[in-house]
């Protein structure tokens, strides 16, 4: 997804975000992305990722360790300073104290940014998106189906993300009302929230 905003616009910024999520907070979002992207643009931060503050002990996400203010950024943008993929529910109470976030995957940067990622721990996997440019137009999709079963598996999180630099995280509230739909229950409890805030908003 990010090859076509590489061919037509390199250093343009890119909003990535996970297709399952849900956001009671619109206005709150779309103001933190352009804070976001703001601290991207003042060198604040090569990426900033979102992360949100935990309303329980579920130790199903991914969690972000945050450190100190970004200098100059004027927000709640924090340096990264660790990751910890899906820990044991033991682990949540220290995590806890370290103020960890959950990991919402939704970050903001420069597409060439995350091209130069690519290029240092996916060389293979950036090669071969390099070459799918070289084509001609007409050719591209030709190429990329014939090139896509042979492509190593990788994970973007564990394989880029956790080695690259310059990341800050932007701290959601609890009230910006972000979950990971990925689960029934989940769902179910989202769109429960969402009714209540419809209603309220209503009153």
């Amino acid at each position: 997804a990010l090859t076509p905003v590489l061919d037509l616009a390199p250093d343009q910024m890119v909003l990535l975000t996970p297709s399952d999520h849900g956001i009671l907070d619109t206005q709150l979002f779309r103001q933190s992305t352009l804070d976001a992207a703001e601290a991207v643009v003042d060198g604040a931060a090569d990426i900033v990722l979102f992360g949100m503050t935990p309303a329980s002990m579920c130790p199903d996400y991914g969690w972000i360790i945050p450190g100190a203010l970004c200098a100059g950024s004027g927000r709640e943008i924090r340096r990264v300073i660790g990751f910890r993929e899906k820990p044991q529910q033991r682990d949540v109470p220290h995590l806890l104290a370290l103020r960890a976030l959950w990991s919402t995957m939704v970050m903001v940067a420069r597409a060439s940014t995350l091209r130069r990622l690519y290029e240092m721990h996916l060389p293979e996997l950036a090669a071969v998106f390099a070459e799918y440019l070289a084509q001609p137009v007409a050719s591209r999709s030709a190429f990329l189906a014939a090139a896509y079963g042979r492509l190593t598996p990788s994970d973007f999180s564990r394989d880029v993300l956790a080695h690259a630099r310059g990341l800050a995280v932007h701290v959601w509230p609890a009230s910006i009302g972000w979950a990971d739909l990925g689960t029934p229950d989940r769902l179910r409890e989202w769109m429960q929230q969402a009714e209540q805030r419809g209603k309220h908003h209503a009153a």
